[in-house]
């Protein structure tokens, strides 16, 4: 499942996200450009700023609970959403989800009830905990404030996922057929319309899709994992082997290579 998730750092600092999994789906790692937003260096927010940059470089580092202590530290000398989402970024990682809930909640009313980012981040930890009706919520609440950019593009996709998760196929078709008109240069939309198929057991509708992505998209690799997927489900061994093993070309780093080598070597029983 194609779910996006970037984190709002300063300094453009980047973190690698592993997109969830859900039912026979399993998603792939993106790491878009983070969203800038730019706080105002008045002298008496000086320190939460410097607390602010040195929480992102245990957010970066991945040093979890020493980057929620410098945001406690932070939240105590000035209430600026900014700390609280980075916060709640971090506690979610450390499989806090109350906690994050509280911090997102935190940023919305403490000067984010407008920024798009938070909502979006918000709608991602509600996909997370399988909350598929309230991402749904936030994601749309979050379109209000945004309507181009590369966020823009992440939430309808991810939209478009919880719509599929609520097996309410067309608003999942509408949301994707809607993306792929604002990006056409970005699988998701693509991609997403083959989910909606594969998830109601259209498995040669899906593939046909899956084979569109691959062909405009040659280095999208979720597209031949996705298509091995529907191969294995009819039953299609010999050629279900040959897209996981397109999709670790592509994708070697990916965190199911593991799982992946096993059902190869599954496939390769069965056809013996």
């Amino acid at each position: 499942m194609v779910i996006r998730r970037y984190f709002d750092l300063k300094e453009d600092m980047k973190i690698l996200i592993i997109f969830i999994i859900a039912g026979f789906f399993v998603g792939c790692s993106k790491t878009p450009k983070p969203v800038v937003q730019e706080v105002k260096e008045e002298s008496n927010s000086q320190s939460a700023q410097e607390l602010f940059v040195k929480g992102n470089a245990h957010l970066e580092a991945k040093e979890w609970e020493k980057a929620i202590a410098v945001y406690k530290t932070a939240d105590n000398l000035e209430a600026r959403w900014d700390l609280f989402l980075n916060r709640g970024i971090a506690e979610i990682q450390t499989g806090d989800f109350n906690a994050a809930l509280n911090s997102f909640s935190e940023a919305l009313t403490n000067g984010g009830e407008k920024e798009s980012i938070v909502y979006f981040n918000l709608g991602n930890l509600y996909q997370e905990r399988g909350l598929y009706q309230d991402a749904v919520n936030a994601y749309r609440a979050g379109l209000v404030y945004v309507t181009e950019g590369e966020i823009y593009v992440d939430m309808i996709t991810n939209l478009g996922a919880a719509y599929v998760f609520l097996r309410q196929w067309d608003d999942a078709n509408e949301t994707y057929e809607f993306l792929k008109g604002k990006a056409p240069n970005d699988p998701a939309a693509l991609h997403g319309l083959g989910m909606v198929h594969q998830m109601q057991g259209n498995f040669d509708k899906a593939i046909e899709k899956y084979n569109q992505v691959s062909t405009s998209f040659p280095k999208f690799a979720m597209s031949h994992y996705t298509k091995a997927q529907c191969l294995g489900a009819q039953k299609k061994y010999s050629e279900a082997i040959q897209a996981y093993k397109e999709y670790q070309r592509l994708f070697p780093e990916s965190n199911y290579s593991t799982r992946v080598d096993a059902i190869i070597r599954r496939y390769e029983e069965k056809i013996k």
